[in-house]
């Protein structure tokens, strides 16, 4: 197994509606087996992480909530996760942060095993109301379906899991319904990321506790940030929408399941899953940008233009996009120096044009000599410096000219 240390940066929650679920003790350092750990006024839930048996490829999500159960502010400095790098911490803000009466503040971490073994981890919570970094041990079970008989220990070894669940998995029977229990993602092309909403509604009399996530495989998941902030207190009759995620790795038809884990108030566990499918296509561009490129007779950024018989010299400039998306040249002019001049530069056939991919245009800068000197830019004062305005990353593409010609004035 592999261990590594992780800097955890709190993610400062929004307050949970009062869960009728099991209660820590009023005083003191008091823990309640897996459940709530009351520290002074600081209480910790839970006490311990279990993610259970996840299935390789899949990616669950819980959650350890530190509360202000006092009238006091307290500090929570850090929270340090050591242990096997398949935990990691999914939502995060700065530390230290001061909690007030009543505030909260929520770490949320995921599980991803890639090997069919048991990972162990510890969240060390550090906060200036503690003698010393309460741990919070984090344990896993990676678990390969095609070795495990899945489907019967889904079951709970009694025979199907719908017969198991009371046909759980439909969304519209038992304490929880799911509408639709089944999503049909609209197509997006691979590397892009599409959402699918679905409501999520408590049919019971008793609050729930909505504590897990998890997709299979990964690609699927929820969007954080919306509705639905793991764990999410459900009371009676109450409904939240779940925006469902889905982030194909590669095209064509992809469907898998979306498994949600729920408490209940008797503290036992319930899963409900949403079927999820969808058809990813190729991307239609692998750079997805212009990219503009300058070809003078010298480099892509300076013009030279020099005559040794006559007063006039023309040379020309090639712009090309070698990008996969159309590039808009809006406008090109140059700045001549009007303080010490040796000659003038003009353009032609300069006129603004939207270049496909792989296409190119031309135009002429010629230079007309009136004193026998060299003029030369000066990028600061943006003297003789051709502007490209355009539509690429370099928005204002500048080349340096310079010009001189010899003959006799």
């Amino acid at each position: 197994m592999r261990t590594g240390i992780l800097a955890a940066l709190l993610f400062a929650g929004c307050g949970l509606a009062p869960l009728k679920l099991q209660d820590s003790a009023a005083e003191g350092a008091a823990e309640n087996g897996g459940g709530n750990v009351v520290i002074g006024d600081l209480r910790i839930s839970p006490g311990e992480l279990d993610f259970g048996d996840v299935a390789l490829g899949e990616r669950a999500v819980q959650s350890v909530i530190l509360k202000n159960i006092g009238d006091e502010g307290i500090v929570v400095r850090r929270a340090q996760l050591d242990g096997d790098e398949a935990f990691t911490v999914e939502s995060t803000s700065a530390l230290p942060i001061e909690l007030q009466g009543g505030g909260e503040v929520i770490v949320e971490l995921a599980f991803s095993p890639e090997s069919a073994e048991r990972f162990e981890a510890t969240l060390e919570l550090d906060a200036a109301t503690l003698g010393e970094p309460y741990p919070v041990p984090i344990r896993g079970q990676g678990q390969d379906p095609s070795a495990s008989g899945d489907g019967a220990s889904d079951g709970g070894g009694t025979g199907s899991d719908g017969a198991s669940d009371g046909g759980a998995d439909g969304g519209s029977t038992g304490p929880v319904s799911i509408t639709p229990s089944s999503v049909t993602f609209p197509t997006v092309e691979v590397g892009g990321m599409v959402y699918a909403d679905a409501r999520i509604t408590n049919t019971s009399d008793e609050d729930l506790l909505l504590t897990g996530i998890s997709g299979s495989p990964s690609e699927f998941s929820y969007r954080r940030g919306g509705e639905i902030t793991l764990p999410q207190v459900f009371s009676p009759g109450s409904s939240r929408n779940l925006s469902l995620s889905w982030a194909p790795p590669a095209a064509g038809a992809r469907s898998g399941s979306v498994r949600l884990t729920f408490q209940l108030g008797d503290g036992s566990e319930r899963t409900e899953e949403v079927t999820v499918s969808g058809t990813a296509t190729e991307p239609s561009c692998t750079i997805c940008a212009p990219i503009l490129n300058v070809s003078t007779n010298d480099t892509p950024t300076t013009l030279l233009v020099r005559e040794l018989i006559s007063c006039t010299r023309s040379e020309n400039v090639t712009l090309s996009n070698v990008g996969d998306m159309d590039l808009a040249v809006t406008n090109i002019y140059i700045t001549n120096d009007f303080i010490a001049t040796c000659g003038t530069f003009t353009l032609s056939g300069n006129s603004p044009q939207t270049l496909r991919p792989g296409g190119s245009m031309g135009f002429t800068v010629t230079y007309t000599a009136t004193e026998g000197c060299i003029d030369v830019p000066v990028a600061s004062l943006d003297t003789n410096m051709l502007h490209i305005v355009n539509g690429s990353a370099v928005s204002d593409y500048t080349v340096a000219v310079s010009g001189s010609a010899t003959c006799l004035f």
